[in-house]
């Protein structure tokens, strides 16, 4: 009688004293795999039982986690819960984020809102407004207020007094037409000529104050430079009606009771056609 082979699950023994086996497919087999499930023995060059199909090298079990391991898998790993919560924090994060950059747009936008008129100011062509009046705080002798808007710059007019006297004294301009008022020209001085700019008193710093039609006054303070003819500023203020301009320092001329005079004063617009 032929002496059965020695097999355990998983493993193969040695048949202890072979002998020709009966014509078989496993005549020539010496080593063999015991299945797991039916307990048949199969070559160990098979994955799988012939009779049962079963698997003849299970996978074996995983290990019972440890200590470590588990609270590794309840405090460190991201289960999917982890995962729906970290979105919703991307979005209160981003929140603010998407706030600050739609507010920097908007800035941005009234900026260039804002920079707009002054760019058409800067590249259109200019136009002279000319005051339909004008009236001042006093007048010296000779130097009326209506000089300063005649369109000459050898005529001016200064306030009554002293030199000193004349800070705070105002020369007037009013408007029946509202109009931007892209440009002021100033003129100080009594004339274009070095040596005659110098005999008389000139204004160095003046306050421009610009009242619009709805009741906005705009104020700027301007500081000329001690040299005769035009000296021109930048203003951009829409719905203009009235212009004051006051004068804060003066510089005597070499004339010391002569008045401080301001030769001419023009108003300039953008130009429509």
């Amino acid at each position: 009688m032929p002496v059965e082979p020695l097999v355990i699950r998983g493993e193969v023994l040695a048949r202890p004293d072979p002998e020709p086996a009966a014509e078989s497919e496993f005549a020539e087999v010496h080593r063999l795999l015991l299945c797991p499930a039916c307990r048949s023995g199969n070559p160990e060059t098979r994955q799988y039982c012939q009779p049962c199909g079963g698997l003849l090298r299970p996978v074996p079990e995983p290990p019972e986690p440890t200590r470590w391991q588990r609270l590794r898998e309840q405090h460190l790993e991201r289960p999917d819960v982890w995962h729906f919560d970290r979105r919703w924090l991307t979005v209160l994060i981003a929140l603010p984020l998407c706030f600050a950059v739609g507010t920097a747009a908007v800035r941005a936008v009234n900026a260039g809102e804002e920079a707009l008129p002054w760019v058409k100011d800067r590249f259109a062509g200019q136009s002279s407004v000319a005051a339909d009046s004008v009236e001042a705080s006093s007048e010296a002798k000779g130097f009326d207020a209506k000089l300063a808007a005649d369109g000459v710059d050898n005529r001016a007019w200064a306030p009554a007094g002293q030199p000193a006297d004349a800070v705070g004294h105002a020369w007037t301009a009013t408007f029946q037409h509202p109009f931007r008022l892209t440009t002021l020209s100033l003129i100080s001085g009594v004339s274009p000529k070095p040596k005659e700019y110098l005999q008389t008193g000139r204004p160095t710093k003046v306050t421009v104050t610009a009242t619009t039609t709805q009741g906005r006054t705009v104020r700027k303070s301007l500081t000329l430079f001690d040299q005769p003819g035009p000296q021109r500023f930048a203003l951009g203020i829409d719905g203009v009606v009235s212009v004051e301009i006051r004068i804060d320092a003066v510089r005597s001329g070499l004339k010391p009771k002569a008045p401080i005079a301001l030769a001419e004063v023009q108003f300039f617009t953008r130009r429509t056609t």
